[in-house]
């Protein structure tokens, strides 16, 4: 589908972990400007901008579900008619309104930094591996397909839990792989070869996959299906407007922001697959033999 506007609103700086690499649960003590978005602030946005179901609308934090106005936030936005995107730990899930997550306007991203002694520590809180996966075996059948599982990759020596983590949730759909921001080139270049067999695993399986923040040409061959390099990635921006908190950016400001891995990106057929899409929320996807972007 495509999105005329995406929304990207952060309701909560608070958050239940303390990700060593994360800034929102830190915001308030950083004395910025960027202050949470209420549930007055999103009917503002409404009154503004009158969302509809041509909308995509992100909703962040800090932990979302820890906003005391999350299930009203979520049950306004319901009635606009909008897509919604929700990045959450996954640790509350069984503590909020629970026809949201079987509903189909709503999309759940829920992240793993490895097992549990790799999660814990990046999430820099103790026992917040089991928690999440806890909530997540507990999901019913019928909600999983409304759920992404989001591997975030630090370094190398995190690869294997991976492989495990995969079989413990082969149960989901869809698996989003990600470098964390602050790796340096060379390991991201490096992460990519080395969890090239499990991408390629997954979606022979049937699974979705989606890759941001990895360097596709570092992947091994035949770990993506064959593209066409005449394919215009331009053409397939999804959204026209994206407003991050009040800021308004556009699809192509964004396109021309496209960064080079390496000196020879510029010249390369997957040049305009293969860069950081965390800013545009369009990341590649791989759905058996067809390559594309897909919304957040």
């Amino acid at each position: 589908m495509k999105y005329n506007r995406l929304f990207y609103r952060n309701i909560t700086f608070k958050c239940n972990n303390k990700c060593r690499f994360c800034i929102s649960h830190n915001t308030k003590r950083q004395n910025t400007s960027i202050v949470e978005d209420s549930l007055k602030s999103i009917k503002i946005c409404d009154s503004e901008y009158n969302i509809s179901n041509s909308d995509l609308f992100i909703i962040s934090g800090g932990e979302p579900t820890v906003s005391p106005e999350f299930n009203d936030i979520i049950d306004f936005l319901l009635k606009r008619h909008c897509k919604i995107v929700i990045y959450t730990n996954g640790r509350k899930l069984d503590s909020i309104n629970q026809t949201f997550l079987g509903n189909s306007n709503i999309r759940w991203i829920i992240p793993f930094y490895g097992l549990s002694e790799n999660h814990d520590y990046y999430t820099n809180t103790k026992n917040s591996f089991y928690e999440t996966f806890e909530c997540v075996h507990k999901l019913k059948k019928e909600w999983l397909p409304r759920i992404s599982i989001k591997f975030l990759i630090k370094k190398r020596n995190q690869i294997q839990d991976f492989y495990k983590l995969y079989s413990m949730l082969k149960v989901f759909p869809e698996f989003h792989f990600s470098a964390i921001l602050d790796n340096n080139i060379n390991e991201q270049l490096l992460i990519a070869t080395e969890i090239s067999d499990l991408i390629k695993a997954i979606f022979e399986d049937g699974k979705k996959v989606k890759i941001s923040n990895l360097p596709l040409c570092r992947l091994k061959n035949g770990t993506l299906p064959d593209i066409s390099s005449e394919y215009d990635l331009q053409k397939e921006l999804k959204i026209d407007e994206y407003y991050f908190i009040k800021k308004k950016i556009t699809a192509k400001m964004e396109y021309d922001k496209l960064h080079c891995w390496l000196d020879k990106c510029s010249k390369c057929s997957l040049h305009r697959y293969c860069t950081d899409n965390s800013l545009c929320y369009r990341p590649l996807a791989i759905d058996r033999s067809n390559m594309f972007l897909d919304e957040e």
